[in-house]
């Protein structure tokens, strides 16, 4: 790999994949050159993506590739705030509220017997996303019309 003058340019610093390379308390003195620090950093990415893609977790649903941006990502920060509880399922719906004393009941506003966040998100005729959790997790037109306008405060 040709990296022309910055083939022995020494390289420390303080990013996270600096340290994760050549650690701070590591009895190395030795700097690593350019091209040892671009090698070191393709096998942490790569293993940070392998792990990823077979983690169990249903996020994966929402960021298949962990080298993109999600969806949603040039929203307002209120707005990706609270589409992005929608997503993980961990936002302030009654139940919650109720069980933290924020809430006097877990009655949902449509008369639900209480207000979670698969009725919010599945059954609400109040709440619920135009097109459920698809269109939370692609991020489609209506969904996004219906986070900036009408969404409640989750």
């Amino acid at each position: 790999m040709g990296l022309g003058i910055f083939a022995s340019t020494e390289v420390r610093g303080r990013h996270w994949i600096s340290v994760a390379i050549n650690p701070p308390h590591s009895n190395s003195s030795v700097f690593l050159t350019t091209t040892t620090y671009v090698r070191r950093c393709g096998q942490i990415v790569n293993g940070i993506h392998a792990e990823w893609a077979d983690s169990p977790t249903r996020l994966r649903i929402l960021i298949p590739d962990t080298g993109t941006h999600p969806p949603g990502m040039t929203l307002p920060r209120r707005v990706w705030v609270r589409l992005n509880r929608l997503r993980t399922s961990a936002g302030c719906f009654r139940s919650c509220l109720y069980k933290w004393g924020m809430a006097s009941s877990v009655v949902c506003e449509c008369g639900a017997e209480e207000q979670t966040f698969d009725h919010v998100v599945l059954q609400c005729p109040i709440h619920r996303p135009p097109h459920g959790m698809h269109g939370l997790t692609v991020l489609d037109d209506e969904t996004t019309e219906w986070l900036l306008n009408t969404c409640p405060e989750i």
